[in-house]
């Protein structure tokens, strides 16, 4: 829980500043705003009763850096302060697409689903790195029954979801760069775990990377 407080308290912080302490009111004037700060709180208690306390330093066996993700991690309450700021201020916004906002709502809500159940699977083997630790065991119940890689699968709705809430139209093309870099990560990761992780391609020839029965 203590790893994913201060994630929260940065995002909610980052916003606010963004949108203007002056005038908070008019961040949660809107519904579907409103809604995504009240589920980024919800997540956090979700965490802290599944007991989700994720490090995304847990170091094992590993191939390559897990700097990427790490900086991403570090550079999300910047980009959180500025699509409020430019929200409000109407600056690279959707202004014709009221149901834009509802539509990452949406995401929102799915994706963090999608992580916060795919954390709570793997536990202390969750990591930043491609990795497999001492003792590690393969997960393939729950929202891994079908989907190799549920946690990628949440970063992709959740991150590009937050910016379509506030209207960002970077919302898009961050979607698209985020599908490129996890796509390649998922490629990475499958060839390291079938050869270090055993029943791995077992594993793989009965469920999907990221959407059953299509991929």
């Amino acid at each position: 829980m203590w790893t994913l407080l201060p994630e929260c308290l940065l995002t909610l912080l980052a916003m606010t500043l963004g949108w203007g302490v002056s005038d908070w009111r008019g961040l949660i004037a809107n519904p579907a705003r409103a809604c995504l700060l009240a589920g980024i709180v919800v997540s956090l208690l979700a965490a802290m009763s599944l007991r989700i306390q994720p490090n995304p330093f847990q170091r094992g066996k590993r191939e390559g850096a897990g700097w990427p993700i790490v900086l991403g991690m570090f550079s999300m309450p910047a980009v959180w302060f500025a699509i409020a700021y430019c929200d409000r201020r109407g600056i690279v916004v959707f202004t014709q697409l009221a149901w834009i906002r509802w539509l990452g709502l949406a995401a929102y809500a799915v994706g963090q689903t999608m992580r916060l159940l795919a954390l709570h699977q793997l536990g202390t083997q969750y990591s930043s790195y491609i990795t497999v630790q001492e003792e590690h065991q393969l997960v393939e119940s729950g929202v891994y029954r079908r989907i190799r890689h549920p946690y990628y699968l949440g970063n992709l709705l959740v991150v590009p979801g937050t910016m379509l809430v506030f209207r960002s139209i970077f919302g898009i093309f961050v979607f698209g760069l985020a599908a490129g870099f996890v796509l390649s990560r998922v490629r990475r990761e499958e060839r390291y775990l079938s050869q270090h992780l055993e029943g791995y391609e077992q594993y793989q020839r009965r469920s999907w990377k990221l959407i059953p029965y299509i991929y």
